[in-house]
């Protein structure tokens, strides 16, 4: 047992049960790339390709990641031996080899580039395949008879017959002499030599010149044929496991390595014995390479030691976490010379060598009896030492330590402002006490954090008065805002106590409406119409908005933004009208658009719960049909927005890129002994900066349509939301919040759409699914980029199906229910509703969510 054990920083196994690996399960190649692939097959037929990804982090290195498995793939039948090669006629990129009892197949591997790490896709396809007429043993790769660019094949069977393929075409096959059972066969590129060992225990060499002399008109359905002669031969006396070869570039030579049952020798490519170690211990696998001309082994003992050894002197020696039966050398991102070793089982595991001590050490042999009456005397003391703690932390803790009243003192409507008074009363002494106020853009709290000190106020009571102002300092003027999001104001107060115990006090006032909006004339046609039925007597709509009395009539109201805006703006701003039946319990809300909607909604909504909170049976309903188009259509433009955004960032780094390039010519002509004329580079350089200052200014331009966008979605899809809940009661009101998250955020390199796209998929195959064979599909568990917006419509258009799948309606005609109002004027209207528009194509958005997923 070594005194060291191995610095294992990356590991995985297998999920599969009974799954079997032997030595020649285990290759490691760059496959076309810098660093290398891990490639594993096992008997169960199971094809596995790792990339440790190798990270440092804080100078670690990270451990195995699910994204480290590029492929994993079953194939119809056991994996024998696998190996890589250019075994394409006319490519020069590297493929692999894979060896089944009764067949020989060659893949390629390919990497599809995507627009996130999480993107990318690995293939592997079937390129050809050899059908054997034998069972096959092993194979060995190489450029046979000295050619160039280019392997050859070379499959040994079980009763010693070799056939030869030049890449996809079968050559010629021969038969080994005096042969009984199949052993290793290694290429040797420098003799054009085959080294094969078999159960006559010697190591021989045979040249490809003459068995390809043996096998001249030879067929693979030959029974039997000439047996060729071999160049030389050493007796080991004792059976070989694993053979070797390596090539020294700098010395141009050769050398063969051969694990025995108690032995270790190496020679040279002519059969001349280099060296040859015995072991005090039964090896099971080995990797050979070389260093400075010096031949290093690294050998694994029945008793999981890996051996390093240096020609013929032991060098180092690590303890394994069990024993492999294969062990390769690779070369990774950030660390090179890794010891790649796989258990029988499965286990995989990457690991260097290092001096971090084996601290394990032998158990007593007699354990010490337990005094129980000692043990139930300490478990009497802790328990009551838990007791006290709990109490304290309990008693410390009461809802009457810190009280947070907030008041609205005063509104101011022409300057669309709000003054809140915050008071704190604390009873409990506490270090420290934080208000946080919270409002949704384009809005601002002014100051938006505050802090108190409780030293400086021996009663313990905090008072302060909070501006809310309801534009963006930031912005040139309020003419940019068309709508609002909400009318809430969050006040968060947070604070620790002297022993450490948190504490935290949220409260949510919602203003006046009046604050930002104003009454105005109401119109009598717009194209969408909401309409809201109670179980009870209708307020009517002076009740409900006390704010708008002077301008109000009991059955019609008619809002409109009020934050400073000129003449010409204003006139460009929706209407919303509110419109309460005079012979139903019905409101009706209509607009122009759907984002406008949300607040008023949301205010007759509140209001109403509000007016008839003493009434359990109160219940709000919505039976017409939901407007997704005007949905879909900001999401579009959203999405349309977000798209125009990475098209220039990237057009404005290549300009970069350009510029800098500039720069440096320029700096290159100066130096010179006899500068050309610069005119041509100058102008280049000014015809670049105004590219991209005009790259800059439309950016600018964007990124502000961008929050117009996001708040004209968040308010359309809020408004699908609520309409949802008061619809269908048996709809989830927490999947709603969470899937209909509002205000929405766009962040580089994760948009609004790559994120509900996860969400739905995920629900589609949980909550949501039909069956429960969609059920057993695995979940999403990462976010991709949405690069065709029409495959998510359809999803999103499957999700709202599904939703309303228990009889509500789905963009279809209404049943034109009128509704009749009286106003002031003694108009008289009918109103039909026709909300929204038919919500075609709804099989096949659901047979695109089935492909997509």
């Amino acid at each position: 047992m070594s005194l060291f054990k191995s610095r294992e920083f990356w590991a995985t196994e297998s999920d599969l049960t009974n799954e079997e690996f032997d030595c020649m399960s285990l290759k490691l190649n760059k496959l076309n790339s810098e660093n290398d692939f891990i490639l594993c097959g096992s008997h169960m037929g199971v094809l596995r390709i790792y990339k440790p990804s190798c990270d440092m982090s804080k100078g670690t290195l990270s451990g195995y990641k699910p994204s480290d498995l590029f492929v994993e793939k079953h194939l119809a039948a056991p994996i024998l031996q696998i190996d890589c090669g250019r075994l394409v006629s006319g490519s020069p990129l590297t493929q692999l080899a894979i060896l089944h009892p009764r067949s020989f197949a060659v893949y390629s591997f390919a990497t599809k580039q995507g627009t996130t790490e999480q993107g990318n896709q690995n293939m592997v396809n079937l390129l050809y395949e050899h059908k054997l007429r034998r069972s096959a043993a092993n194979f060995a790769i190489g450029q046979f008879g000295n050619t160039q660019n280019r392997d050859f094949i070379a499959v040994q069977s079980l009763d010693g017959m070799i056939s030869f393929y030049e890449q996809e075409t079968f050559v010629f096959c021969c038969f080994l002499p005096d042969f009984l059972l199949p052993g290793c066969l290694v290429y040797m590129k420098r003799t054009d030599c085959f080294v094969i060992t078999g159960s006559s225990m010697t190591i021989e060499s045979y040249s490809y010149k003459n068995l390809s002399s043996s096998g001249q008109n030879s067929d693979e359905n030959d029974a039997g044929g000439t047996k060729c002669q071999c160049d030389w031969s050493i007796n080991v006396n004792e059976h070989i496991l694993e053979v070797e070869y390596l090539y020294d570039g700098f010395s141009k030579e050769s050398y063969i390595v051969a694990l025995g049952e108690k032995n270790i020798f190496c020679m040279n490519h002519a059969g001349k014995m280099k060296f040859m170690r015995r072991f005090d211990f039964t090896p099971m696998t080995m990797t050979a390479f070389l260093i400075n001309e010096n031949i290093m082994t690294s050998v694994v003992s029945e008793t999981s030691t890996l051996l390093i050894y240096e020609n013929t002197t032991l060098k180092w020696s690590a303890q394994l976490p069990d024993v492999p039966v294969a062990v390769g050398r690779g070369h990774f991102r950030n660390l090179r010379g890794v010891f790649v070793t796989l258990g029988e089982n499965g286990n995989l595991r990457c690991s260097y060598l290092g001096t971090q001590p084996n601290l394990f050490q032998a158990p007593p042999l007699q354990s010490i009896e337990l005094d129980y009456a000692d043990a139930d005397r300490e478990l009497a003391e802790l328990t009551k030492i838990i007791k006290s703690s709990y109490n304290e932390l309990k008693g410390s803790s009461t809802m009457d330590d810190l009280t947070m009243t907030c008041n609205v003192v005063s509104l101011d409507d022409k300057q669309s402002t709000a003054d809140i008074e915050v008071t704190l009363v604390s009873n409990v002494v506490f270090e420290e006490v934080n208000v946080l106020i919270n409002v949704i853009k384009p809005f601002v709290a002014s100051p938006n954090l505050m802090f108190f000190d409780a030293n400086s106020n021996s009663r313990n009571t905090f008072t302060s008065t909070i501006k809310t102002q309801f534009y963006d300092a930031n912005m040139k003027s309020s003419n940019n805002i068309d709508l609002i999001n909400s009318l809430d104001v969050e006040i968060v107060a947070t604070c620790v106590s002297t022993i450490g115990i948190p504490k935290v006090i949220r409260q949510v006032i919602t203003l006046a409406p009046n604050i930002v909006y104003a009454a105005t004339i109401p119109q009598k046609e717009n194209r969408l119409k909401l309409v809201l039925n109670i179980n009870e007597t209708a307020p009517s709509l002076l009740d409900l908005f006390p704010e708008f009395g002077d301008v109000t009539t009991p059955n019609t109201m008619a809002l409109k933004l009020n934050l400073g805006h000129s003449e010409s703006e204003a006139d460009k701003l929706d209407v919303v009208t509110i419109l309460l039946a005079k012979s139903s319990s019905r409101y009706r809300l209509q607009a122009d658009k759907l984002s406008v909607l949300f607040v008023p909604l949301k205010l007759l909504v509140d209001r109403l719960q509000k007016h008839f909170a003493t009434n359990r049976n109160f219940k709000i309903t919505y039976s017409g049909s939901v407007p997704f188009k005007e949905l879909f259509m900001d999401v579009k433009m959203h999405y349309k927005v977000t798209q125009d955004i990475e098209r220039s960032q990237l057009q404005l780094i290549e300009l970069g890129g350009q510029f800098r390039m500039i720069q440096k010519r320029l700096i290159s002509k100066f130096r010179d002994r006899h500068p050309m004329p610069l005119q041509n580079l100058n102008m280049l350089l000014q015809d670049t900066y105004s590219e991209i200052l005009l790259v800059t200014e439309k950016l600018e331009v964007l990124h502000g349509n961008l929050g117009q966008c996001q708040r004209h979605l968040s308010n359309s899809i809020a408004t699908i939301g609520l309409l949802l809940l008061l619809s269908n009661s048996n709809i989830d009101e927490v999947i709603l919040a969470n899937l209909f998250n509002n205000p929405i955020v766009d962040v580089d390199g994760l948009q609004w759409e790559d994120l509900m796209d996860a969400n739905i998929s995920y629900l589609l195959r949980t909550l949501l699914a039909k069956s429960e064979k969609d059920k057993l599909r695995g979940c999403v568990d990462s976010y991709e980029r949405v690069t065709d917006y029409n495959k998510f419509e359809k999803h999103l258009g499957v999700l709202m199906e599904r939703l309303l799948k228990k009889g509500v309606k789905i963009d279809e005609e209404s049943d034109n229910t009128d509704l009749r109002e009286e106003n002031d004027n003694d108009q008289e209207e009918n109103v039909g509703l026709s909300i929204g528009s038919k919500y075609a194509e709804s099989s096949t958005r659901a047979l695109s969510a089935r492909h997509r997923m």
